[in-house]
């Protein structure tokens, strides 16, 4: 085999980076920390911005951490399909070597700073699951130091192969402590396949949108089956009233004490817990539920892949609003349709939607949620509600506007009041949020990309002033040589592409996000003084590091995050929150159920379930957590229906599945609640004010 080696330093982008369409990584062994720069990581990656990611372009690499930076090791090999290949990691306190079949292929001198937890293997993750040209079968993986070993071997995969090809990796891991007193030594086997004949193999998806392949309880065969779901759902429910005890905005009635009422939603703390205050002063626990939505949203791409699916539904009639093109805006000219929405078309008949839309609110109000979520269109519009808006300052400078531009600045406070306006008055409304998630981070590659433009870009001239004044008591000459660049101005210096080092760029992007998420929060206020702000939903642990927390709690009034999690909260968060001394409200968490792969859905790698009613075991401690939780004063499950098992998208292609596609509901693709579940999810909303009250108090319920 034809070998060369590539050796770099770069940043963890290969492996913490959001997936791009065409990027592909296979863990072969990983046990890292990537924002502590420490741990290990082994795996097979291979980019393709213009299609599937090549097999001429798989590299395998070898990541070490030493608790300052990464350090890299790559080789690019001729590959062989059909071969199956050995490779070995050697680890040592100060040198790495790695091998491919037993020739040495790469090696890097460097401490080894290990991170504890868990080894995982056999796994692509869905941040880099891009389609690619090949396959990659790995039949083992095996570690050992010192007297201690461990070896991992998947079990033989029983399902079809029409049904493995929705989520074909089976991920496992292993605990291990790494010495680095000891040398480590990890080897992996793995084939490489040419990729499935998608076409030899369709179709995929039968008429209601499930595996044709997948057997299972509850599969409908036919049009009668949705019919009957809506008896059997009477059947199951009709000992289940409304709310009680609760005003019509979640306000409890038994708490035994009420503030004074504003009309609006507010935050009070007592008896050292934050508490949403209802717009007729009662204290509210927030249960909602997000994405709930008649099909209008979530649709799954067409485009180039029509020959997945048996049928299609009509494009006319009762079933015209099922379809739509181009659904996320993302220029790819694709028709998307929702099996969600075809199938209540046939479950309620030509006026479905209307009668969809009441069945929603029944089910909300009798599974004991207060509201709904994010990514809730009005359809519920006197139900309290979470709204996420994106204002627009006109184009980006890089990801965000350029925040210190007086005309971006008028422009975006135009946009903010615009996208409010119609809600200022709205008693329901619980708050507004702006942006969501990581996307709302200021990144260091931004900070970096914004120093090179011109000396006009008012962004860079103020982070420029701010670290050249705090940093270096404003010697430009000292600031310079520390940059790199030769200046003897502020308007040299501004001129210039300077490189600082990493605190410096740290400082600048600090600097950068506070005054952004600081003039965010003014802007909506400005527009609605009444209605709460929650931020940006960030997530713990996706970010850059953790002052992102700190600089977002500084600018809201109720902490919105998100977590995928197997619990509420962890020592972390527990300090992040102290230190903020804020309430918070989880704006969406979930485990969604892998049925061992039996329907099609994928493994959700942040924190999947069994099944149903592993979901509702989980859904029942995380909500006891969150209630007793002294910040937090309410929760969002992601998400009301189950996504397409061919993907949300956006996108396009003879890919089986783009995107998303977990079963992440309380109800399935063909709109029948999952009682193993929902039974669960319906006692803990019920208990979660009384549970809330008493840790309050410091009694037991």
């Amino acid at each position: 085999m034809r070998m060369h080696l590539l050796l770099s330093v770069l940043p963890l982008l290969s492996l913490a980076a959001p997936a791009r369409a065409a990027d592909y990584r296979m863990w072969l062994a990983t046990q890292y920390d990537w924002t502590g720069k420490k741990g290990f990581a082994l795996d097979l990656e291979s980019s393709n911005p213009n299609g599937p990611a090549a097999l001429e372009k798989l590299n395998l690499t070898l990541a070490v951490g030493d608790g300052q930076q990464w350090r890299f090791a790559s080789g690019k090999v001729a590959w062989t399909l059909g071969q199956e290949y050995s490779v070995r990691a050697v680890i040592a306190s100060d040198r790495a070597e790695l091998f491919l079949d037993g020739e040495r292929l790469a090696s890097l001198e460097g401490r080894f700073a290990p991170h504890a937890g868990r080894v995982e293997g056999f796994r692509v993750p869905d941040w880099a699951s891009g389609p690619a040209a090949f396959t990659v079968s790995q039949s083992s993986m095996s570690l050992s130091a010192g007297k201690r070993s461990a070896r991992l071997s998947p079990e033989a995969d029983k399902r079809p192969p029409a049904l493995r090809l929705f989520e074909p990796e089976r991920p496992q891991s292993v605990a291990w402590t790494s010495d680095p007193a000891e040398t480590l030594t990890v080897t992996a086997r793995f084939r490489l396949e040419p990729a499935p004949d998608l076409h030899a193999l369709a179709p995929f998806i039968d008429r209601y949108g499930q595996a044709i392949a997948a057997r299972f309880p509850g599969k409908v065969k036919a049009d009668a089956d949705l019919k009957a779901s809506v008896a059997a759902e009477a059947a199951h429910t009709k000992d289940w009233a409304p709310l009680k005890n609760y005003d019509r905005y979640g306000g409890y009635t038994k708490s035994g004490w009420r503030e004074k009422p504003t009309g609006f939603f507010r935050t009070a703390k007592r008896n050292g817990m934050w508490w949403l205050i209802s717009p007729t002063g009662l204290p509210v626990f927030f249960t909602g539920l997000c994405v709930v939505e008649m099909g209008g949203l979530e649709k799954t791409p067409i485009a180039d892949r029509e020959f997945l699916f048996a049928e299609l539904p009509p494009r006319t009639g009762e079933y015209a609003k099922a379809w739509g093109h181009d659904t996320w805006s993302a220029g790819d000219d694709s028709d998307y349709v929702s099996f969600y929405a075809a199938n209540l078309a046939r479950k309620y008949g030509s006026n479905w939607r209307a009668t969809a839309t009441r069945q929603a609110r029944q089910r909300l109000q009798r599974w004991g949620f207060t509201g709904v979520g994010k990514w809730t269109d009005r359809c519920l519009p006197d139900m309290p509600q979470i709204a996420v808006i994106y204002p627009s300052g006109g184009p980006n400078l890089v990801d965000h506007p350029d925040v210190f531009d007086p005309a971006v600045q008028a422009a975006y406070t135009a946009s903010v009041k615009e996208l409010t306006k119609s809600r200022k008055a709205d008693p329901a409304l619980i708050g507004w949020s702006v942006g969501n998630e990581y996307s709302e981070i200021i990144k260091s590659a931004e900070v970096t990309e914004i120093l090179t433009k011109p000396a006009s870009v008012a962004s860079k001239r103020a982070m420029i002033d701010r670290v050249l004044a705090v940093t270096y008591n404003s010697d430009i000459g000292a600031a310079a040589k520390a940059w790199g660049v030769t200046a003897a101005s502020k308007g040299d210096l501004y001129a210039t592409a300077p490189k600082p080092p990493e605190a410096d760029l740290e400082a600048m992007r600090r600097f950068y996000e506070d005054a952004y998420y600081a003039f965010v929060y003014a802007a909506v206020k400005e527009a609605d003084r009444r209605h709460l702000y929650l931020g940006n939903w960030i997530v713990p642990g996706w970010w850059e590091n953790e002052a992102d927390f700190a600089i977002t709690a500084r600018h809201c009034d109720v902490i919105g995050f998100d977590r995928y999690a197997p619990t509420f909260s962890d020592p972390v968060l527990d300090r992040l929150f102290a230190a903020a001394g804020k309430p918070a409200l989880c704006g969406e968490f979930g485990f969604p159920s892998y049925y061992e792969g039996a329907r099609g859905f994928g493994r959700y790698a942040s924190m999947s379930s069994k099944d149903d009613a592993d979901a509702g075991a989980y859904y029942t401690r995380w909500l006891r957590d969150a209630a007793r939780n002294k910040y937090c004063v309410g929760t969002a499950w992601f998400e009301y229906r189950d996504q397409a098992l061919t993907g949300r998208g956006p996108g396009r292609g003879e890919n089986l599945v783009i995107n998303e596609h977990y079963a992440f509901g309380l109800v399935d693709g063909a709109d029948q609640p999952k009682w193993a579940l929902v039974d669960r999810v319906r006692a803990a909303n019920l208990a979660a004010p009384a549970l809330r009250r008493a840790a309050g108090s410091g009694k037991r319920p």
